[in-house]
């Protein structure tokens, strides 16, 4: 598991997921908007041609997608997302981030 930064235009949160998807994050994060947008099992996030969702939600598909390696919430940053690049803790510098 491995430390990724996700964000949904709030404060980001640090959470752990599959070595492969934090290798491959924007990969995984655009098949999970495609999932929203096609799959008969997100039609409760289309509100018409709107889809409404969070980075929780990206975490629950992943669950879905990997249930032999959950991944879980680490942190939520105190943090905008302006602020990211200055005032990350060294702890996560380094970890991919995405924002939905």
């Amino acid at each position: 598991m491995k430390a990724v930064i996700l964000s949904a235009d709030n404060a980001p949160s640090v959470y752990l997921v599959p070595d492969l998807v934090a290798s491959n994050l924007e990969h995984y994060c655009t098949d999970f908007d495609h999932w929203l947008h096609h799959s008969p099992q997100a039609a409760g996030y289309r509100r018409g041609k709107v889809v409404c969702y969070n980075e929780m939600d990206f975490v629950a598909y992943l669950n879905r997608r990997f249930p032999q390696t959950p991944s879980v919430l680490v942190e939520r940053l105190d943090l905008s997302l302006e602020e990211i690049p200055q005032r990350l803790p060294q702890r996560w510098q380094g970890a991919p981030w995405f924002n939905f």
